[in-house]
């Protein structure tokens, strides 16, 4: 079961540019993602959204916004808010997006291990895998979705009622995201969404 891949026509994913502007490293574009209007109006923040018909609440995590033209019945994708036309709830969340992708299971089901969620995604240099509080989370490598995101990323993976939950977090080289940070942002995903479901 890959559970990490995006699909559908997600087009934000094609024309988001991220070239590492965290710590002074440069600009980032996120061309295609539900930026805010021309005239500098802010947006609400959409923090949270139905998935697989409503099995899953998908809760993003602090400084975190869904994209609204992004959720589909079993994906969304996450950027910081300030990207998003929400900058008063963006916070000190670093720069990066995160994917989210749902697939039913059978009610015996456990987690898929990470080296099947490795051998599925074609990733490699898997590292820090930890378990806790029923979510498998680790670091990896694997082809970059977009060009100026680091190839290494965080998972994570949690069951949710019926359904397997898979988070995918990116970020620039060198970015916070890609730290152990990373793991925390991850972490909230799943906890706030298990909570929220």
């Amino acid at each position: 079961m890959t559970t990490w891949t995006c699909k559908g026509p997600i087009a934000a994913l094609a024309l988001f540019a991220l070239t590492a502007c965290e710590d002074g490293q440069g600009a980032a574009l996120f061309e295609g993602l539900s930026v805010p209007p021309a005239n500098g109006r802010t947006t609400k923040p959409f923090l949270q959204a139905k998935l697989s018909q409503g099995a899953v609440i998908l809760v993003a995590p602090p400084g975190f916004c869904i994209d609204r033209k992004s959720v589909q019945k079993r994906f969304a994708l996450m950027a910081r808010c300030d990207i998003l036309g929400a900058p008063q709830a963006a916070g000190d969340a670093p720069l990066a997006f995160i994917t989210v992708s749902v697939q039913p299971a059978s009610t015996d089901a456990s987690l898929p291990a990470v080296e099947h969620l490795a051998a599925a995604s074609a990733l490699s240099g898997i590292s820090d895998p930890q378990i806790r509080d029923g979510q498998l989370t680790f670091r990896a490598k694997g082809a970059a979705p977009i060009d100026g995101v680091s190839n290494t990323h965080w998972r994570g993976t949690t069951r949710i009622g019926t359904q397997i939950v898979g988070v995918a977090l990116y970020g620039p080289e060198k970015g916070r995201a890609i730290t152990g940070e990373g793991r925390s942002i991850v972490s909230a995903v799943l906890s706030r969404s298990q909570s929220g479901s």
